[in-house]
């Protein structure tokens, strides 16, 4: 892979930065909403429901990371081995 397409495919880790950071704020949107829920209701199926969805959520940012260490692990040149003899 060449140097300009290597600089485009780190240029995609901004924007899965971007991604997670959106995730992030509707992570916490649902966070709020379910701590504005009356106690009874936090232990409902409801409740139940939007907790699953903030897991779920962070399930995305987890791997979002997982592919961003790969991406930059693939993009980055790979530095020459000298060859040693014994």
């Amino acid at each position: 892979m060449n140097k300009e397409r290597r600089e485009e495919l780190l240029d995609v880790i901004d924007l899965l930065e971007e991604a997670k950071d959106r995730i992030g704020e509707i992570r916490e949107e649902e966070e709020d909403a379910l701590y504005s829920l009356p106690e009874g209701l936090q232990e409902s199926s409801r409740g139940f429901a939007m907790q699953d969805a903030m897991d779920t959520l962070d399930g995305f940012t987890d791997s979002i990371d997982k592919i961003q260490c790969q991406i930059e692990e693939f993009a980055r040149p790979k530095k020459k081995q000298k060859n040693k003899k014994p």
